[in-house]
């Protein structure tokens, strides 16, 4: 399948649709990758910024996927914490 195939598709609905079927996911635009660069301290020009941001995301693929899949069960494993009560008192609880 290629990408071609889900440019009829917005954004939102292609993340809504995965929502749906239960996944949680973020996902990172160039944008966000200027955002980042931006927030630094230096002082690039708007073409140059531009140009990192999509090297940034280029080059983050597999390095990105691995650190969110890392923190992302870290995260999984912090709410479990807080809502661990919460979930097992309802998931036991009598069905009517």
């Amino acid at each position: 399948m290629n990408s071609d195939t889900f440019k009829e598709f917005s954004d939102q609905d292609l993340l809504g649709e995965l929502r749906r079927r239960g996944y949680v996911l973020s996902a990172w635009s160039v944008e966000d990758a200027r955002s980042a660069i931006e927030n630094g301290d230096e002082d690039y020009d708007e073409a140059l910024v531009q140009e990192m941001a999509e090297a940034l995301l280029d080059r983050s693929d597999r390095q990105l996927e691995d650190i969110l899949g890392s923190r992302g069960n870290e995260a999984l494993s912090d709410m479990w914490a807080m809502f661990k009560d919460e979930i097992v008192q309802q998931a036991t609880a009598p069905k009517a």
